[in-house]
């Protein structure tokens, strides 16, 4: 059982190693910059690296009998991921807004994939926790949490070693992780896998998945991030002019016309450029907000 406490330890470990390797290539690397970044980004930074280092310390406080510190952070993990995903959903706001006027389409594919995260975060940390004295259940909706969490450092790290390596690589991996725990149960402990919570985390990565395909590059999705993220700043702003605004945003060219090519050229894009899923600290959104500091508006 002690083997077990440590494991997972070591496996949240990885998790953020990960994830800090991924923001070494962005975040990290402009700390030093002489230009301010935008505080949201690290409130962010810092919200999921608590995260992680919670997820460090929590299986071996059970190991080692602490289970009133073990309870009290738990219950200090319910405002943190709140924080969290509000971060996640400011940064979708900024990333959108500055990608717009260049390309909506793909500017609306990462405010879905963004949203879909921030929503994912929120439902496997809600299953989570309504399991707390159902151990597996329990762990397998956390891993689930942060292998969302996860996946922007991993795109990060994946696209260093090869371009076009990102986005296949946040697809698949969840699946690799969760169906190797599956045989390892399956196998060792004969745990069956039609009972098992990690089998439900991986049909709801699925249906994820079946989701971001179906739905991202669609015109309704497309009008309603331009109605409710895009034009609502400008409405605030006073700059929202109905007759000149839209065409504006609008008549930016699009490369694929029907939904599904629209859908595999987003993909190939956010491969290439970066997605902006749960990644405030892309070089775009650092340089961006330092030619902000230094030309202010």
């Amino acid at each position: 059982m002690e083997n077990k406490y440590t494991f997972w330890s070591v496996f949240f470990g990885l998790l953020f190693l990960i994830t800090l390797c991924g923001f070494s290539f962005t975040y990290l690397k402009n700390l030093q910059g002489e230009s301010s970044l935008p505080l949201v980004i690290h409130v962010h930074f810092a919200a999921f690296s608590l995260w992680f280092l919670i997820l460090i310390t929590q299986p071996l406080l059970i190991r080692y009998k602490q289970i009133r510190w073990h309870a009290n952070l738990g219950k200090f993990t319910y405002g943190l991921i709140i924080l969290l995903v509000s971060t996640i959903l400011i940064l979708l706001q900024m990333e959108a807004r500055r990608v717009w006027p260049k390309d909506p389409e793909h500017a609306a594919v990462g405010a879905f994939i963004s949203l879909l995260d921030a929503v994912s975060i929120l439902v496997y940390f809600s299953i989570a926790m309504k399991n707390k004295h159902r151990l597996r259940w329990h762990v397998a909706f956390i891993v689930g949490c942060s292998i969302v969490i996860l996946n922007p450092g991993l795109f990060r790290v994946a696209r260093a070693i090869q371009p076009d390596l990102g986005l296949p690589a946040t697809v698949f991996m969840p699946m690799i992780i969760t169906s190797v725990i599956l045989l390892v149960e399956r196998i060792k402990w004969k745990r069956p896998i039609l009972k098992n919570p990690f089998f439900y985390f991986l049909l709801a990565w699925l249906f994820e998945i079946f989701l971001l395909s179906t739905l991202a590059s669609t015109d309704t999705w497309r009008g309603m991030v331009e109605r409710y993220i895009i034009l609502k700043k400008l409405r605030i702003l006073g700059a929202y002019r109905p007759n000149t605004c839209r065409l504006t945003f609008s008549s930016v060219p699009v490369a694929a016309k029907s939904s599904k090519a629209r859908v595999t050229t987003s993909m190939i894009w956010l491969s290439m450029n970066g997605a902006p899923s749960l990644a405030p600290c892309s070089d775009d959104l650092i340089q961006h907000s330092h030619s902000r500091t230094a030309h202010p508006s």
